[in-house]
């Protein structure tokens, strides 16, 4: 089943995405399920609870309050709604806050094309194989 994933993102920026996908021939939505995939599973959280709670919440750089923002939404899988929550726990943001940062790094990586040519599939098993990962790690620790 998909998920529905929707983030705030400043105009500008939510432009330059829109721009960049256009260029890249893309859909803003497998922009997306592209860049949040990191390179190994050392990145995402290892653990069961997968809530927020513990995340220190410092005071918000970007509120979501501002009627200026665009509303940045992909629909994912489970496996990739899992990988983006394990990553943004492991690095103590929420969900939207690291969308917000990926996005703007990718748009700043002269790689981005390559990172943008996978397809869903390819995508959708290196989630898989990630979260496989961890749960091997898991099975390994005493």
């Amino acid at each position: 089943m998909k998920k529905q994933f929707n983030t705030e993102i400043d105009h500008e920026t939510a432009q330059r995405l829109r721009d960049k996908c256009k260029e890249l021939g893309v859909g803003i939505g497998h922009f997306i399920r592209c860049i949040i995939v990191p390179d190994d599973a050392e990145a995402l959280h290892e653990g069961d609870d997968l809530g927020f709670a513990d995340i220190p919440r410092p005071t918000p750089v970007h509120s979501g309050e501002n009627r200026n923002d665009d509303r940045i939404s992909a629909r994912m899988s489970e496996a990739e709604h899992e990988v983006l929550t394990r990553y943004a726990i492991k690095g103590e943001l929420t969900r939207s806050e690291l969308m917000r940062l990926l996005i703007s790094q990718a748009l700043e990586d002269p790689q981005v094309d390559i990172i943008v040519e996978r397809t869903d599939w390819q995508v959708e098993r290196k989630c898989r194989e990630l979260l496989n990962a961890i749960r091997g790690r898991k099975e390994i620790k005493p």
